[in-house]
C-alpha cells in the first residue's frame, strides 16, 4: 500500500508541475489511473456479461428440462463448468481497491489552494456552498445506467431499469459530496465521467463484435 501511495504521489507531483493547477492535476491523475486499470475493468465487464448470459441459460434449461431431472442436472453441471472461468474476471476488483484508495487519500491530503476547475471557491479543501459539484456528481454517477434505457446499448434481455432506481443513487451521491471537500468532488466526477465513457465504449464494442 505504501509503495502504491508513494508512486501515485510522485506521479501526481509530476502532473502538477506540468498543469500548474491542483484541480486539473486531479483530473489528469484520475484519468491516468483509470487508463492503467482499464484492462482489469474490461475483464470485469466481460465477466458480468457472461454471468448475465449464464443466468439466462439456467432459466432456459430449467424450463426446457423441467420434466427430465437427469437431463436438467447434466445440463446444469455443464453450464457451471463453462461459467467457472468467468469468475476470474472479478479478481480485478480486489486489485483496483488499494490503488483507488491510495488515490483518494492523496486527494484528501491536498493543501488549501484554488483551482480554475472550480473558480467560485478559494480552496479545494472546502465543500461547495453552491452545491454545483454535488449536483454534477449525482448526474454523472447515474450516467452509465442511462445507457440501459436505449435498446441499441442493451447487452442482455433483462427489463429496463425503472426510473425510481435512479433516485437512491442520486440521493446517495448528493449526501456523499454535499459536505465533502471539492478536491474529492473533482476526483469523483472525473472518475464517474471516465466510467461513463468506458461503459459507452464497451457497449459499442460488444454491439459491433457480437450483435452485428
Amino acid at each position: 500500500m505504501n509503495i502504491i501511495s508513494e508512486g501515485l504521489k510522485l506521479l501526481f507531483n509530476y502532473v502538477l508541475n506540468f498543469t500548474g493547477d491542483y484541480g486539473l492535476a486531479i483530473i489528469v491523475i484520475t484519468i491516468i489511473v483509470k487508463l492503467g486499470l482499464l484492462p482489469l475493468s474490461i475483464k470485469q465487464k466481460k465477466a458480468m456479461v457472461k454471468q448475465q448470459k449464464f443466468s439466462a441459460d439456467i432459466v432456459k434449461i430449467e424450463e426446457k428440462y423441467k420434466n427430465n431431472s437427469d437431463k436438467l442436472k447434466r445440463e446444469r453441471e455443464k453450464l457451471y463448468k463453462e461459467n467457472i472461468k468467468s469468475f476470474k474476471g472479478y479478481l480485478g476488483i480486489f486489485i483496483q481497491v488499494p490503488i483507488i484508495a491510495s488515490l483518494y487519500t492523496l486527494v484528501l491530503r491536498m493543501p488549501e489552494v484554488s483551482t480554475i476547475v472550480v473558480p467560485w471557491v478559494y480552496s479545494i479543501k472546502l465543500s461547495d456552498s453552491y452545491y454545483i459539484i454535488p449536483i454534477i456528481y449525482a448526474l454523472s454517477s447515474v450516467s452509465p445506467m442511462v445507457l440501459n434505457y436505449f435498446k441499441f446499448f442493451k447487452i442482455d434481455n433483462s427489463n429496463n431499469l425503472s426510473k425510481t432506481s435512479f433516485i437512491p443513487m442520486i440521493v446517495f451521491s448528493l449526501i456523499l459530496t454535499i459536505k465533502t471537500p471539492i478536491a474529492i468532488g473533482i476526483y469523483f466526477i472525473a472518475s464517474s465521467m471516465f466510467g461513463f465513457l468506458e461503459e459507452l465504449a464497451f457497449k459499442l464494442y460488444y454491439r459491433i463484435r457480437y450483435v452485428n
